[in-house]
């Protein structure tokens, strides 16, 4: 008789999750190695939205399965907003950052469907957003363009709705699906700060793939929680 014990299987998403880190580690080196003087070309454009376009199939599943819940529809229409943003934003930041701004706005309604928003989501989004503003207002003057400064604080705006949606849910649910989009949505929002603070203090390439990696991890945690109801 054997004394090994036997471990049950890892779940699904946990096993696809750990792919599409690997992939993105994969293809990230040679994204950055294939761009010129800094700048993005289309065949570094399409490696850096394949990770996206990857987390999307998740929700994709869920409405091919013909799940019953909206959550999954909104939550598809954030992750390819944000799919189309990955692209614009290297050939022109406003509008790439509009895009993401459609996409934060899609997520948040698609949380809101699980949960109905009452004072603890206001009090989550007022902290956030206080936090969002004071650090913007600490980094002001390293903003050239005043236009582009207004714009990333309607952002922010999205950032702590995208925050007040998402993190009550766990308390509400407690469900690894609802884990999981709290930690995408906080992960989403430490990447944004990060990628402004790559920007504004020209931080070295390293700094990139850490922000990168923020970012395609909170998209895969935002694609897994769609595969149950919460």
């Amino acid at each position: 008789m054997s004394l090994a014990r036997a471990h049950p299987p890892l779940p699904l998403p946990v096993v696809a999750a750990f792919l599409l880190l690997v992939i993105w580690g994969s293809i990230m080196p040679t994204r950055f190695r294939h761009m010129k003087n800094g700048q993005d070309t289309p065949f570094t454009l399409v490696l850096k939205g394949v990770p996206t376009a990857m987390a999307a199939l998740f929700p994709l599943s869920c409405l091919i399965l013909e799940m019953r819940s909206p959550y999954p529809g909104w939550m598809l229409a954030g992750l390819l907003f944000c799919l189309a943003g990955d692209v614009v934003l290297s050939l022109h930041f406003l509008s790439g950052g509009g895009l993401f701004l459609l996409g934060h706005l899609c997520y948040v309604t698609g949380l809101l469907s699980l949960q109905a928003p009452g004072g603890i989501h206001l009090l989550v989004f007022a902290a956030a957003l206080a936090a969002l503003l004071g650090l913007l207002l600490r980094l002001r003057k390293r903003f050239t363009d005043r236009l582009l400064f207004y714009g990333v604080c309607v952002y922010a705006a999205a950032l702590a709705a995208l925050l007040a949606a998402a993190l009550p849910l766990p308390l509400a649910a407690g469900s690894p699906q609802a884990w999981c989009a709290a930690a995408g949505a906080l992960l989403f929002v430490l990447s944004d700060i990060t990628l402004c603070d790559n920007m504004l203090n020209a931080r070295p390439v390293r700094n990139q793939y850490i922000s990168l990696g923020i970012y395609y991890t909170a998209q895969i945690l935002l694609g897994i929680s769609t595969l149950a109801v919460l």
